[in-house]
């Protein structure tokens, strides 16, 4: 039963999310919240095929001087 509780986050005094976060540097936390917050206002893959030709025009140069 220890084994048990121990594994799923249980004898520790820290919460389950504290440990699932923990395994990930904050760079990578940072990362991933300023994706799904789109902070940056940076278009997916999905957004591509509904881009104008000036809107693709203009990513493509950001990407290129980004480099």
């Amino acid at each position: 039963m220890q084994y048990i509780s121990e594994s799923m986050g249980h004898s520790t005094q820290k919460t389950v999310t504290q440990l699932y976060l923990a395994s990930y540097s904050l760079h990578k936390q940072f990362e991933y919240n300023k994706r799904l917050l789109r902070l940056e206002d940076e278009p997916t893959i999905d957004d591509i095929p509904n881009m104008t030709k000036e809107q693709i025009q203009a990513l493509l140069i950001k990407m290129m001087i980004n480099k």
